[in-house]
């Protein structure tokens, strides 16, 4: 079976990703020439919708190119996820002439910005005055428009919805609009991924460049953009990519490496390891990639999803991330002391990985919001 044009365009670009993946911790920054190869892949625009002259592509096959990606550079991979994500987020909730302004000009153009309400939304004639601190901007100096969560107040009073809960809208604004604060990466893994903070000082936001996400403005035509939280599978396979090629890493030392006067290969416990780390990977892809096809295939035949899709599918992504992360912690351990040093590819894997893990999306509480859900309770978070 051939590949699609999106993973044949991705694996051209692995060779010099690869090349560039020392450089690019480095200098905490994804050259300007490789991102450029990365747009012109089409990997910015593999969501963009078809209203808008994007195509629209199924998110598991990016899913597959991310996985690609990853195994050359988490912090290339990281930052591709955060650019492609954003038309799933926007989804139904944007009014029309803000899709054709940002992507019906020009379908690369480039998003990012951050889902932490960093920010403060005063409402004002017309639209909100924001100021605020925006943490984890990843990949934002090469992108043209941002979106900030922030907090509606009137005047100097914080906006409550029904349910007593904060007001939260999330705005989008151009990147000359803010400040990135250039020395605010300065992380233990994922250091090329340039997630610096930004600053926003008295912005005026147009009411309809704000958004709340599950709300339906401008209905596209593709059910996909009901559920805004998709990227998050994606991610999913950011953590499944570097815990492959982990594994691959320590497969191909382990027949010149010794400990001792044994080979690695002929070691019992590494054996042991790596075939179970083999499988734990391997199955938490199947996971993901199964409970997303059943998700997709409602979707596309019109059938509410039901708390348990909803529930399976924050699962399996968290538990996917948790998989990698033992899987590579096992490999980190097989290759022993020389894998504390900043040349071999697993220092960076397992300080990438454990950076991955800290996603406020992916922590223990997802546990408990499924269990909720499983169990016919609310899991009181709009994004699950």
């Amino acid at each position: 079976m051939t590949d699609h044009p999106l993973l044949s365009s991705t694996k051209s670009l692995l060779p010099d990703i690869t090349a560039a993946a020392e450089s690019i911790e480095v200098n905490q920054r994804i050259p300007d020439k490789l991102i450029d190869q990365i747009r012109d892949a089409g990997l910015f625009s593999v969501a963009v919708p078809k209203e808008f002259g994007g195509p629209e592509l199924d998110p598991l096959l990016m899913f597959d190119a991310l996985e690609l990606l990853a195994r050359a550079d988490a912090s290339t991979a990281w930052v591709t996820l955060i650019i492609s994500a954003n038309p799933y987020l926007f989804g139904n909730s944007l009014h029309e002439h803000v899709w054709q302004e940002m992507y019906g000009k020009d379908i690369n153009t480039c998003t990012a910005g951050t889902l932490m309400p960093g920010g403060k939304a005063v409402k004002v004639e017309g639209g909100y005055q924001v100021t605020g601190r925006f943490r984890y901007g990843s990949g934002s100096e090469h992108c043209q428009y941002l979106l900030s969560g922030c907090m509606v107040y009137e005047g100097e009073t914080l906006c409550r919805l029904e349910n007593g809960e904060p007001e939260i809208r999330w705005l989008i604004h151009k990147i000359e609009d803010c400040e990135i604060q250039m020395d605010s990466w300065d992380s233990t893994g994922l250091r090329g991924s340039s997630s610096h903070d930004y600053v926003i000082e008295d912005l005026f936001v147009p009411a309809d460049w704000s958004f709340v996400f599950g709300e339906t403005v401008h209905k596209l035509s593709n059910p996909v953009f009901t559920f805004p939280t998709i990227p998050f599978c994606q991610l999913a396979a950011i953590a499944v990519g570097m815990a492959r090629q982990a594994i691959e890493t320590v497969r191909e030392i382990a027949s010149t490496k010794r400990r001792g006067p044994m080979l690695l290969c002929d070691d019992p416990s590494v054996q042991l390891r790596v075939a179970e780390a083999d499988a734990m990977t391997s199955a938490a892809r199947s996971y993901v990639k199964d409970v997303v096809a059943d998700l997709l295939n409602s979707l596309h035949t019109g059938k509410e999803l039901s708390w348990e899709q909803r529930a399976r599918f924050r699962l399996s992504c968290t538990y996917a991330l948790d998989n990698a992360v033992k899987a590579v912690d096992m490999m980190y351990k097989n290759a022993g002391g020389s894998a504390v040093y900043k040349p071999n590819q697993l220092d960076r894997m397992f300080r990438d990985i454990h950076t991955a893990a800290t996603h406020i999306r992916f922590s223990d509480l997802t546990y408990i919001q499924a269990g909720r859900m499983l169990l016919g309770l609310d899991p009181k978070d709009p994004l699950f």
